[in-house]
């Protein structure tokens, strides 16, 4: 194990003197000083306010009643079935035709069926809500 010193150039120590308020205060009057000539504006709070005057509030947020919004499509889930070939095959023949996906098809014969489905989730074409 060596104890060589690494080849960095030494850079001196200065020694500062403690500084005055004054040194310190310099700074931020020139640009209290700058702002003040450029006409930027300035955080003011009310404790530091030189004159008491009263603060405007603005009033209390008021209650709106909301608009009823109509409601989109409900929520999906995942429901797979394996089919016949020849079924997937009409299927696809008549989303075609008629430019409906298959899930339209669907859902189509559930409500002739007698289930209850809503017109929103009716979406002939996935892509065109897009």
């Amino acid at each position: 194990m060596t104890t060589e010193q690494p080849a960095f150039k030494r850079i001196g120590i200065i020694k500062s003197r403690p500084r005055t308020i004054d040194e310190v205060l310099a700074p931020m009057a020139a640009v209290d000083a700058f702002a003040e000539e450029t006409n930027v504006p300035a955080i003011v709070f009310p404790a530091d306010r030189a004159d008491d005057a009263k603060i405007e509030t603005s009033p209390p947020p008021v209650a709106k009643a909301r608009a009823k919004r109509e409601q989109g499509p409900s929520a999906s889930v995942r429901f797979s079935v394996e089919v016949p070939d020849y079924l997937h095959q009409e299927l696809l023949k008549r989303g075609a035709a008629g430019r409906v996906t298959r899930r339209y098809l669907v859902m189509q014969a559930f409500r002739d069926a007698g289930y209850v489905i809503k017109d929103v989730d009716m979406t002939e074409d996935g892509r065109r809500g897009r």
